[in-house]
Parts: structure tokens; sequence; C-alpha cells
């Protein structure tokens, strides 16, 4: 999962803030969210504490009983480039900041720039005379807004290089414990009352995390602290006209293992490895040998790809770039797949090694593929099968020598996942249905026919309406225009050929009988109001497939990962990081 950069990112959040503050950045503000002008507005950093984590281990807590929703951070997901990101209120392709550890050609050395040293030998970037106003040149947004400002943050770093020349334009005050962070941040809210913006950031839960792991024990405990110091917060601030709004900068992993570059990798290096364990950037002295010798070495562990198309693809988010950008990124970035993490090291740096990782991409790699007769895959005349499809599928995976995928299959791809699941047992590692059927009565083949027919004598738009009214609710119709006319267009640009032989595939599914014949992890999705595939067919395939799991989505038709996205993932991501979804 890549930033959302147009409305759902860190970035966005940031963007809302500042205009309630009143201030303006160039970058869009949050999508479906406004904060209202409250005499106190409080933004709460927890360092690491990702939605999943919290959904998994913080229900029924402080936090998650006010969650409004799920954002999206920057890439690389870092401490560094995400909390730089909510000081500047700009993208890491802006500010320049890339992961823990950059190259900063004026300074001669790879550095890690929070606590401005370099790496290795552990010196003050001042002592080469490089300042924090030339690493960090940007603006902070408390010389955006036109409210007073105070940041309230932990005594070891208030008053470091980094913290004074972002928090320019603001108060910085100090505490120890979380008793003090309270107390600091009430004393702040209660000093005066004028309108303010107090940004709090509170790290502790992320230092534990990366010494015992996201998943100890620890951790747990860090969560619980904090979300008692937060409830005990709002409490306090009760009755002052504050609006607090608590996220995190990134998640978290547990990393599997941490490889280390063999000689042949290492000589390659014209410097250490810059960035993350997670997202590693290489300056090298042979770009396409070395990215050759790197695939060669990590094969299936990590993705080697020139560091100039990530940038391309948009992956450090929109903007003028830093000047300096090209030489943060390198020549090559190895970003590592799955819990592989990738580390160098350097003369004096002690190896100690992090249990819990951050910067990466998600866990999973997600294919989307064209079904034949949609998008750019051929669409044949005649009927099709869903057995076909089946085997279309069955061919790709064959060809990019896929193995054991967890299948996501959505109305007709449903479809077509129970009956490759049936043809092909063993293949999948976990299987989710999402507002789909097992079978339609019989009565349901003229309906598809007189699909087929208005298709082939009139074309594709007269089917355009109705097929709307079937997959979207009508306040999502009403309310989301923009995104019903995108859907809508895709739906004219289906050829004909190609609707017209899934139409004739369609209403001969009938497996409902054979789906005891399925030994994987499953779940089913529907939305409450689908009225294509209604709950009650959801609950026909959930009750014969043994063991399988069923999610119902609030408002939400047929296309239930469009109209409600948040709640669909939820539910997906929830049973995919599940015990028997994790050793499928």
């Amino acid at each position: 999962m890549l930033p959302e950069y147009a409305g759902g990112s860190l970035v966005n959040l940031m963007a809302s803030l500042v205009e309630s503050c009143g201030g303006r950045l160039t970058h869009p503000v949050l999508k479906d969210v406004s904060f209202e002008k409250a005499r106190n507005i409080i933004l709460l950093i927890v360092d690491g504490l990702g939605d999943r984590f919290l959904a998994r281990h913080g229900a029924g807590g402080e936090l998650a009983r006010r969650r409004r929703g799920a954002i999206t951070s920057v890439f690389p997901s870092t401490t560094a480039s995400a909390i730089t990101t909510s000081y500047t209120g700009r993208t890491p392709l802006e500010h320049g900041l890339t992961g823990w550890f950059t190259y900063f050609g004026e300074a001669g050395c790879v550095a890690a720039p929070l606590p401005f040293r370099s790496r290795g030998d552990n010196a003050s970037l001042r002592e080469r005379g490089f300042l924090p106003e030339r690493a960090f040149p940007l603006k902070s947004i408390f010389d955006e807004i036109s409210i007073r400002s105070i940041v309230v943050t932990h005594k070891d770093i208030v008053d470091s290089d980094y913290n004074v020349r972002h928090c320019a334009g603001a108060e910085r005050r100090a505490y120890a414990t979380l008793d003090e962070w309270v107390a600091q941040v009430e004393v702040a809210v209660k000093s005066s009352s004028e309108r303010k913006f107090i940004y709090t950031y509170w790290p502790d839960y992320d230092a534990t995390s990366h010494r015992y792991g996201c998943e100890s024990a620890q951790a747990l405990r860090a969560l619980h602290d904090v979300d008692a110091a937060f409830g005990t917060l709002l409490a306090r601030l009760s009755g002052t006209e504050s609006l607090v709004v608590a996220t995190a900068d990134h998640g978290f992993i547990d990393a599997e293992d941490c490889l280390e570059p063999p000689p042949q990798i290492l000589s390659m290096l014209r410097f250490p490895l810059c960035g993350e364990r997670r997202v590693a950037y290489c300056h090298v002295h042979s770009p396409e040998d070395f990215a050759k010798r790197a695939k060669d070495w990590l094969r299936d562990k990590a993705d080697v790809r020139p560091s100039r198309e990530l940038l391309a693809a948009g992956w450090f988010g929109p903007g003028e770039p830093h000047p300096r950008f090209a030489e943060r990124i390198g020549d090559v970035a190895i970003v590592m797949r799955g819990r592989h993490t990738v580390k160098d090291w350097t003369p004096g740096e002690p190896r100690h090694l992090h249990i819990g990782n951050h910067g990466g991409t998600d866990r999973y790699r997600v294919l989307v593929y064209d079904t034949r007769g949609h998008g750019q895959t051929a669409a044949p005349t005649g009927q099709y099968t869903l057995e076909g499809l089946a085997d279309d599928l069955h061919a790709l995976f064959a060809h990019l020598k896929i193995r054991k995928p967890h299948f996501v299959g959505l109305s007709m791809g449903g479809m077509i996942g129970q009956t490759f699941a049936l043809k092909y047992p063993g293949v999948l590692a976990s299987l989710t249905l999402a507002d789909t059927t097992s079978r339609y009565p019989a009565e349901a083949a003229s309906t598809w026919q007189d699909r087929i027919r208005v298709a082939e004598s009139k074309g594709m738009e007269p089917l355009v309406q109705a097929t709307l009214e079937r997959w979207f609710t009508e306040p999502f119709r009403n309310d989301r225009k923009e995104e019903v006319a995108r859907v809508a267009a895709q739906i004219l640009k289906t050829p004909v050929p190609g609707y017209v032989g899934c139409c004739h595939a369609i209403p001969k599914i009938n497996v409902t009988a054979r789906l005891n014949e399925l030994q994987l992890p499953a779940l089913v999705i529907c939305g409450a109001q689908d009225p294509a595939t209604p709950p009650a067919m959801a609950r026909d395939i959930q009750q014969n497939l043994p063991g399988a799991q069923l999610a119902l989505i609030p408002q939400a038709a047929h296309l239930a990962n469009i109209e409600q996205p948040e709640a669909f993932n939820r539910a997906l991501g929830g049973f995919l990081s599940s015990p028997a979804s994790a050793r499928a």
C-alpha cells in the first residue's frame, strides 16, 4: 500500500490542521474530514502506533473507542520521514529526508538527521561545519499558521538540532514521564484564553517496539499506558473548548531476519547503505551490474529497482523536489518484501538489531489483473465459462511463478475464486469472497439473457445507470458523484464481446454443495445493502464453506470495497493477519 497523497495521508492531515489554524499549505486537505475551529487544537502523535495494531490490541480502549478512520503515512513510512512531514506539511520529495540514514553530500557523509550525527563515528554534523539550516531548509508549519503554537515533546529531544530547527515559530516544553506529558499539555492548553495549536509527541511506544518487537508484552503494556494517559488528558481538558487529534506517524512489523550484504555487494557500494532496514538506498559504481547481483542475492525477498523508478511512480509524494533529492535516494533502491530486512555495518557501529521495524511497503504484494473480456485483456467472442476463467488465472500464476497466493475476488471474481479453489485444490493460501454468490436460482438466467440482448443490440450505454443503482447505495451515488462517474466510465469502456461472454458464465455458478470440499482459511464479505448478491447469499457460502468467517459491511451495496473502503480493508486486513491465514 502506497500513501494516498491526494487526500488520505499524513501530508493531508497536516494540511487540514494548518488550515483550521488560519494557515494554508500546498497540498489538499483530508477527504471527508473537517476540523471545527476549536479554541485549542491539539495534535498528538504516538510514534509507531499503527491502525492495525490498535484494532488488534486496543479494542475498547480510550483511543480505539474514539477512532474516526485510517490514513496512510508517507514513503518511506519511517520516523525521520513522517515526523519531518508533520513538522513541515511537506512530502518526503520536498523535505528530502528519506530514512533514518541520509547521504548529505554537503557534509560529505552518511548521517542520521534526527540526532544530527554521522554514521559510524557518531560525530556531530556541526563539527563538520554543516548546520541545521542547511540540512533542513524548509519552514515549519508553525511559521505558516496565525495562532500561538506550543510543542510538547520528550526532554531527550526537545533541544536537539533537528527539533529546534523544526519547531521554529513555536514555544517548546519538555516532559520526562507520561504523567508529566499529560500535565504539560494541560498547562499549555490552560496557559491563556487565546486560540492555540499544540503539537505533542510520544516516542516510547516506538522505542519499545523497536527493542522488544511490536507484538511483545512490553509493547502491549506501552499501548495500555499511553491509552490510559490519553483518557486522563481528555478528562482534564473537559470544558476547555479543545479538539484533540490523535494519530501515528507509521506502523510496525517484527522482522523475520536481517540479511547482511555479501562481499561482492559491499564492494560495489560508494557509501554505506542509506535509508532503513526495509528500504535501502544504494550509491553504487555500476547501477545495472549492482542491480543484477543484488537480485541474484536477494531473489524473492526484495524488489531491486532503479531509485528513479520510485521517484517517477510518485512513492515519495508530489511537490517541488528537494534540490538534493536525487543524491538522497542513490542509484538503486532495495525494497524488502514481507518481514525481511537488510543491514550493513560500519566501523564503530554497535552490532545491535531492532526486532520491530518500519519503513517498507505492505507485507503483501498485490496483483490486480484484467479478466478475459475486460480492461487490456483480449475480449474474444463467444460464451465464456467460469472454468475457463479459472484456467486463465491458473496460467497467470504459473507464468509469474506465484505460489500460495491469498485470493480476493469480488462479484464475478468471487465466482472465479470458488471455481479455481475447487479445480486446483491446495494452490491458494486463503480465499476471500466479496459480494458474490455460490449459486443463482434458475429464474435468474432470464435477467442475464436480457442484459446480453441489450448489449448486443444497443451497446453498453443503456446498461450503465441500472448497474450503478445495483452497485452503489443512493446516498453514495448522490454524495460521491466523481467516484461514481469513474466507475460509469469503466462500464462504458467494457468491450461488448467481453461483457456478453461473462454474462453467459455468471448465471451458471452452482458450487454450494461442493464448498465443503475446500480446506483453507476463508472470509466472506458482503455489503449489507447489496441487491445483486444480498447477504443471504453470503450467509449461504459461509454456512457451507468450512470455517469461513462472515463480515457484513454497513451502508454498502455491491461494490462494498469502493463504498466503504475502510471497513472493507479492516475486515480483509484482520483476516489476512489472523494466525490461520498467516500460517497458510
